[in-house]
């Protein structure tokens, strides 16, 4: 299984099989497979794990697999028939939309997924008498991608004309627990006040926990918003109302 971490984002899945024995594939009947006694190998391709290390043509990331056909005389070229088997709900994307890339020895698939959900990609491999292998099959997950963190300024606060007020922002979070940043603004002040907007006011404007000293009687408005590195979350905002 393949997790990606945005929505849209091209999926590498990069299927590469050379056709023989099974992998992760459907079972299939023994009826009609034959064994050439001087080769000892079967007459029906089938799918198998590529060799540790190997390199994929479209790059890391990506599902390979490989296989043979019985082919002494390594002469003859395996075909492959790739197909979508499953998409997720409100997905647009079907078989024709897989990006096939194939030479004498490996075929490749690149899917881009366009929803959040699982993708099942099925291969079959067959040899130029038209015997085939039992499909092989992978999922891939793509997932909702980095989730915006979540601000919260930590509640309204009532104090006394020039008491310190502090701006508890430790209740933010970030859904895949990824460390935050912190930003505290003032976003609105009474006609009365000398302070200023925007971080200038605000003790510690860059931590979980600031600070805050009201100049008059009126409601001041503070805003916080939290960052992942990724995304900024909604700015949160509380007031402070001085008595």
């Amino acid at each position: 299984m393949y997790a990606v971490n945005n929505p849209g984002d091209c999926i590498s899945l990069l299927l590469l099989v050379l056709a023989c024995a099974p992998w992760h594939a459907a079972d299939t009947a023994t009826q009609g497979r034959s064994v050439d006694r001087d080769t000892g190998c079967a007459g029906l391709p089938a799918v198998l794990p590529a060799p540790d290390g190997f390199v994929a043509e479209l790059g890391d990331g990506a599902l390979v697999a490989f296989g043979e056909i019985c082919d002494p005389s390594q002469a003859r070229t395996p075909a492959y028939a790739w197909a979508l088997s499953a998409t997720p709900e409100g997905s647009g994307v079907d078989t024709g939309d897989l990006t096939i890339y194939e030479d004498d020895e490996h075929s490749e698939a690149l899917l881009t997924a366009d929803v959040v959900g699982t993708f099942v990609v099925s291969v079959v491999v067959s040899d130029p008498e038209g015997n085939m292998s039992a499909p092989g099959y992978w999922s891939v997950t793509q997932g909702t991608g980095n989730q915006a963190p979540i601000a919260d300024c930590g509640g309204d606060v009532d104090a006394a004309v020039g008491d310190a007020v502090t701006l508890d922002g430790s209740g933010s979070y970030d859904p895949e627990s990824a460390s935050l940043s912190f930003s505290w603004n003032l976003a609105a002040l009474p006609a009365c006040s000398a302070l200023e907007s925007g971080s200038a006011s605000i003790r510690d404007p860059s931590s979980a926990t600031a600070g805050l000293v009201a100049d008059c009687v009126g409601t001041y408005v503070v805003s916080l918003t939290v960052t992942d590195e990724e995304q900024d979350s909604a700015p949160d905002s509380c007031t402070v109302t001085a008595l």
